[in-house]
């Protein structure tokens, strides 16, 4: 599983190759460098540092010096305030950053530990926020080349939902650990790696230990992995999905012993969900505000009542994502794939429809899924 970003080749590239001719603002891109090392800032300090990269041109290198809009900062972080407030309230939850930037992370060509600051300053102007870089640090936040250039994308908006910093830390992990080439995604994660990721002590405050000593699984599946679910689970980019079984996350046992959890969750590519998002907007142009799989939206015009979407619902889920199109052009995006071939699937009954009338389109639709996609299957 490739780590780095990658051309059709498979060449590893640098962050601002792969932006290039594309600017983004709901992206950031950060070094694994980053994601892996000891970090100690706040939830608001980070989302804050990390929606100042996202507004960043990533075809051009990283500057030592970010802009923010004040008002645009306060909504994306939920602070309200009135005009005379903003920059206290502002810098109350922010204004630590520089301190709380603390990073310690191993350089493993030297061997040796490396520990400091990676925000040198934040400062409140009239409109904008300005968050200084120290500069010894920005290759964390640019491009490099050969094996240092290893780089993660992530999405502003799913940064914007977490709830706490263990979430963006399992985000950052899940988004490290995904094939870019790949929509679902399933791996085992143990209860050792958990502590290690989050820094949860094996003794003492805060253990998920009973007064006894001995590890409280139920406390730390209610308190460390559910929240996690409930934050990742309504995420874009990186969002953990239901097994076949409508679970989240499965218990791996070692003998009748829980030691870990495996997850389900799928990449969705930017390009993919900014389509998705086009598609939603022009559905709301249309005065379609229900909340449906997007699928459904492309058999709108065919009023299929909600037992008949669910007759069609069980077998598309049946079909492999490689199986909905002969050119295996898949988008990568199960969402928008299984969107695209059912609105393929329904030109197919308006042209068959306006050659020989269909008494039933419902029934047409079904036969179609059965007998050229499911017995392939």
């Amino acid at each position: 599983m490739s780590m780095y970003y990658s051309d059709e080749d498979n060449h590893q590239i640098t962050l601002e190759e792969y932006f290039k001719g594309e600017v983004n603002p709901n992206l950031f891109g950060v070094s694994m460098i980053f994601t892996e090392a000891r970090r100690n800032m706040k939830l608001k300090e980070y989302k804050a540092f990390t929606f100042a990269l996202s507004k960043h041109d990533w075809t051009k290198p990283c500057p030592d010096t970010l802009y923010l809009d004040k008002k645009e900062l306060a909504a994306y972080l939920g602070i309200e305030a009135d005009e005379d407030h903003l920059s206290e309230n502002l810098m109350r939850d922010i204004g630590d950053m520089p301190t709380n930037s603390f990073l310690k992370f191993k350089d493993k060509d030297k061997d040796i530990y490396i520990n400091g600051c990676f925000v040198a300053t934040i400062a409140s102007f009239p409109n904008r926020v300005r968050i200084r870089l120290n500069s010894d640090y920005l290759p964390l936040f640019g491009a490099l080349n050969g094996k240092e250039s290893r780089y993660i994308t992530m999405w502003s908006g799913d940064i914007a939902k977490m709830s706490n910093e263990r979430s963006i830390r399992f985000y950052e992990f899940l988004r490290a650990n995904s094939d870019s080439r790949l929509c679902s995604h399933d791996g085992q994660m143990s209860i050792k790696k958990f502590k290690e990721l989050f820094e949860i002590p094996y003794q003492g405050q805060g253990s998920y230990t009973d007064k006894n000593g001995h590890f409280a699984r139920t406390h730390f599946e209610k308190y460390v992995i559910d929240p996690l679910v409930d934050d990742l689970s309504k995420t874009e980019m990186i969002k953990l999905v239901m097994n076949e079984k409508g679970k989240y996350y499965e218990k791996v046992k070692n003998g009748k012993y829980v030691n870990g959890y495996k997850f389900y969750w799928e990449f969705h590519n930017p390009k993919d969900m900014i389509e998705k998002k086009e598609i939603k907007e022009d559905l709301i142009d249309d005065d379609v505000i229900e909340e449906v799989e997007l699928w459904v939206h492309a058999l709108d015009e065919f009023n299929f009542s909600k037992a008949q979407l669910d007759a069609i619902r069980s077998r598309l889920i049946l079909i492999p994502q490689s199986m909905m199109f002969d050119n295996g052009a898949a988008h990568g995006s199960l969402d928008l794939d299984r969107y695209h071939f059912m609105e393929q699937r329904a030109k197919d009954i308006l042209a068959e429809d306006s050659q020989n009338h269909i008494k039933s389109k419902f029934k047409y639709l079904i036969k179609i899924l059965e007998n050229n996609y499911l017995q392939k299957n």
